[in-house]
């Protein structure tokens, strides 16, 4: 049995079901679903490195918000899953510590207990994602209170009507990166189309 096939039956064990049963659409490898006023994606990439029959792949979650594709703007900076630029973009192990950062693939593999393990990691994930339906429920549900996510907690604050919070975390992203070009308050308000912000950085 090939990797691809291996992973291929190892989803139809657990994760095909439990996604269909909270409104994901499979294609391929990849899990997509309209969630309130985002966009989420389950996507399991294989490595390039793989022969026919060993190797790995990887787990990765997308997020992508309605109100924040509409400000337009640049894209630099966002994760791209599946071929689909998201706003947010994760590793599993990132949301749910305790699994591989890789998962391996062996002619010894058993889909069955893969598919089951995989099964278990991602829905408590997938419990996460439910509560995160609009700008504001990303903004109780993760800080993004790192490097360039706060300038995604900023727009999802400006979004949301919150102005004065969007420019203190554009402020808090100039000041880290200082030393880059093009980084500066304004270059941030313009590059990400958040024009209310203009009068508010000018006093």
């Amino acid at each position: 049995m090939t990797v691809r096939d291996m992973l291929s039956e190892a989803l139809s064990v657990a994760v095909a079901g439990l996604a269909k049963a909270r409104g994901f659409r499979k294609k391929g490898f990849t899990f997509r679903r309209q969630h309130g006023q985002t966009t989420q994606v389950i996507n399991f990439q294989l490595s390039h490195g793989n022969s026919r029959d060993e190797g790995d792949f990887y787990v990765n979650i997308g997020l992508s918000f309605d109100a924040v594709t509409a400000l337009g703007g640049t894209s630099s900076g966002e994760v791209v899953i599946a071929g689909e630029a998201v706003h947010y973009g994760v590793r599993l192990e990132e949301l749910a510590p305790e699994t591989p950062d890789e998962w391996a693939v062996t002619p010894q593999t058993d889909a069955h207990s893969l598919g089951a393990q995989l099964g278990a990691a991602l829905a408590p994930v997938i419990d996460r994602l439910e509560k995160v339906e609009s700008p504001a429920s990303m903004l109780r549900e993760f800080p993004l209170d790192d490097g360039f996510r706060r300038v995604l907690r900023a727009k999802l604050e400006y979004v949301d009507g919150h102005f004065d919070a969007a420019l203190a975390d554009l402020r808090l992203v100039a000041a880290e990166f200082a030393d880059r070009q093009g980084m500066s308050v304004e270059n941030l308000i313009e590059r990400h189309r958040l024009p209310a912000l203009r009068s508010l950085a000018a006093k």
